[in-house]
């Protein structure tokens, strides 16, 4: 389940079982499914942003895609979900090459 947005606790303990249930969902179905529509969206784009600049959804889309490629997003969560997904990997690629990108990454790295 989410984390509180201001302590960072998981909101809800899963027993293993639980736990495993749900990996098994977001690794099977959820998250194959809805990173397959995004990969459709930004691949029918004329350039390499959802839109015609640098948004807020190719922010959150990077903070995603490059946590599940780095495997620190959620836990539990399989890096190849990302398999079939080649506008988004190399989206998140080109976003995490930006220099303000790099140094609000540093920033955050530092705060931690």
């Amino acid at each position: 389940m989410g984390r509180c947005p201001t302590s960072g606790q998981p909101r809800i303990l899963l027993e293993d079982a639980q736990r495993e249930e749900v990996g098994r969902q977001l690794n099977d179905k959820y998250l194959p499914t809805m990173l397959g529509r995004l990969e459709v969206v930004l691949a029918a784009t004329a350039g390499p942003y959802y839109c015609s600049a640098l948004t807020i959804c190719d922010l959150a889309s990077y903070v995603l895609i490059d946590g599940l490629l780095h495997e620190n997003y959620c836990a539990g969560i399989a890096r190849d979900v990302l398999a079939s997904c080649p506008a988004l990997r190399e989206h998140a690629k080109h976003v995490g090459e930006i220099p303000a990108v790099r140094q609000w990454l540093a920033r955050a790295a530092a705060d931690r």
